[in-house]
């Protein structure tokens, strides 16, 4: 990707945030032209590798190049400062990866578990990628949480009191909040709750009450960071927001690289989605206590065609060789099966990690 040239401050901003580029070496980004090499203070990363080690570029191939900071005192997060993108052609180490998921969502498919599948992997630190119809587009549904979260902690960093907001939940107030997998205590109608602790509900519970206070009481410019983040709002209110899975997996990419909040607000984020209480997915096909730190998705739809459901799961997985980012999103009739499909593709995903020379490993 090369540097962007000149213009306002807000669009080098966001070109930096696609490209990955350390928040708080983008904050001093203004409306000039841009070299790759960024001064920074150097932190760390992921808690089952910490340890201090100087800042290098991570093992790369001729097709990527990238550069973050040292691991140290983060556990979820590694700022990262330069990075030049290529696509999965440039990576045919993650082909048989590629090859296998091709398989297992073909055998799904024939079996009548799932009517479409996509998936797409990311090694986060060598930033190689691959994918299987990772550009097909689906209902993002509870999958908005994580953008919202991140707009709200967006805003907190200009109102260091907003996250302490109290949020009336009305004995009236009308939410759309069908759900067809749930956990947790409902919000009581009549109480009061702090933005914090409507943050926590949403992203840990995903608590459909949670994210429709938080987007009533949203500040303008909600809509800019999804864009910032590659999600392009609805413009119909009868249309539903509809994602990709490499689309959705920036999100978690730049939470990772502290891209588009402080690097404090990154970590909480991913702590959160860490303690999600949905098991099933992602988490179900990676070994006990493999911290996961992810956001899923549903939604059944009902039309001419019949009754059809979505199941999405996308998030970072800390493999002990290195962290990934994966996102399958699928379609079918049945959650049960379509989550199994999830759980398959995550186990073979991480089973197959584990021989990949990912970039951590070194």
């Amino acid at each position: 990707m090369r540097a962007p040239g000149t213009g306002d401050a807000r669009s080098l901003r966001r070109s930096a945030a696609r490209a990955g580029v350390d928040r708080a070496a983008r904050a001093r980004i203004g409306g000039r032209g841009w070299g790759w090499t960024i001064a920074a203070t150097l932190t760390g990363v992921i808690g089952g590798w910490l340890g201090a080690q100087a800042t290098r570029a991570a093992p790369t191939r001729a097709a990527a190049t990238v550069e973050r900071e040292a691991r140290g005192r983060y556990h979820f997060i590694r700022p990262l400062l330069r990075v030049d993108v290529a696509g999965k052609e440039d990576f045919p180490e993650l082909r048989p990866l590629e090859r296998r998921f091709e398989s297992l969502i073909h055998d799904a498919i024939g079996a009548g578990r799932a009517r479409h599948v996509s998936v797409y992997f990311r090694d986060l630190d060598a930033e190689r990628w691959v994918g299987v119809d990772e550009d097909r587009r689906y209902i993002a549904a509870s999958l908005m949480k994580v953008p919202l979260a991140v707009a709200w902690l967006q805003q907190s960093e200009v109102q260091p009191d907003l996250l302490a907001r109290q949020i009336p939940f009305l004995p009236d107030t009308i939410h759309d909040a069908e759900q067809s997998i749930t956990s947790g205590a409902p919000l009581v109608r009549g109480r009061s709750y702090s933005a914090d602790d409507l943050l926590r509900k949403m992203l840990v519970d995903s608590d459909n009450d949670a994210f429709q206070l938080l987007i009533d009481n949203a500040g303008a410019g909600v809509e800019e960071t999804w864009r910032d983040l590659g999600i392009v709002p609805r413009t119909d209110p009868n249309t539903p927001t509809t994602v990709s899975p490499r689309e959705y997996a920036a999100t978690f990419r730049a939470l990772y690289s502290a891209t588009v909040v402080e690097r404090s607000s990154s970590e909480r984020t991913l702590e959160l989605t860490a303690a999600s209480t949905f098991h099933d997915g992602l988490v179900a096909g990676v070994p006990a206590g493999t911290v996961v730190s992810h956001k899923f998705g549903e939604r059944t739809l009902v039309d001419a065609q019949g009754t059809r459901r979505e199941l999405h799961d996308c998030g970072i997985v800390y493999h002990p060789r290195g962290p990934y980012v994966m996102c399958v999103m699928t379609e079918g009739d049945d959650f049960r099966t379509l989550a199994s499909t999830i759980a398959d593709l995550s186990k073979l995903a991480f089973t197959e990690a584990g021989a990949i020379e990912l970039s951590s490993a070194n």
